[in-house]
């Protein structure tokens, strides 16, 4: 028969000194301050396990083609200068069949977002010879692609006289920053057939004889 031995208070100061000298066991990629406290979890209930956030690092070779997009594909810098009331398109050819003079075109609209219905007065009548499409490299200041635009749109055959410009920054394409210029052969100065939404389209001119 075991004699029972009264614990001494001396023996149980004793014996937590020496069970708080021991190293604590620390798992791998364990950080103890940062524990969460396992929490009390009613019937049912389950513990859920927390999901990492991976992120997409670009690498050496996508930045490189980045920076070595081709110029025409850059925007160019926005323009400090407002957008001429009046611009000049310059004579047409003097050897032309039927030879005119230079071409005043004035601005009658001007804002973002929305561009020129095609079908509107400069181009829905009897007397239309259709629309005339073209680009000009995004890099080009607003100015010189207003004025090429206007060249451009007086110079078509049979002349046209009224024009929209906008720029387009229509993501998809090494070319995808540029200026349209779309001409049509007839006056327009109604405003309201600026309504077909394009986010990227901005500015936005429309100019008529």
């Amino acid at each position: 028969m075991f004699k029972a031995v009264p614990v001494t208070a001396a023996l149980l100061l004793a014996t937590l000194k020496l069970a708080g000298s021991l190293p604590i066991p620390i798992e791998t990629g364990f950080v103890p301050h940062l524990a969460v406290p396992t929490p009390t979890l009613s019937e049912g209930q389950a513990v859920l396990e927390p999901t990492a956030v991976v992120l997409k690092q670009a690498t050496r070779d996508e930045i490189i083609a980045r920076a070595n997009r081709p110029e025409h594909a850059r925007r160019a810098a926005p323009s400090p200068t407002p957008a001429p009331d009046r611009v000049l398109a310059n004579q047409p050819d003097p050897d032309d069949e039927f030879p005119v003079g230079p071409m005043y075109y004035s601005k009658y609209y001007q804002g973002s977002g929305f561009t020129l219905n095609d079908e509107n007065p400069g181009s829905d009548d009897e007397f239309s010879f259709g629309i005339f499409t073209f680009s000009i490299p995004g890099t080009t200041s607003q100015q010189a692609a207003i004025e090429s635009c206007a060249d451009t749109t007086w110079k078509l055959p049979n002349r046209y006289f009224s024009f929209q410009i906008y720029y387009d920054s229509t993501p998809g394409g090494e070319d995808e920053d540029k200026w349209i210029c779309k001409s049509y052969s007839q006056r327009n100065r109604d405003t309201s057939y600026f309504n077909v939404a394009n986010a990227y389209a901005s500015p936005v001119f429309g100019y008529s004889f």
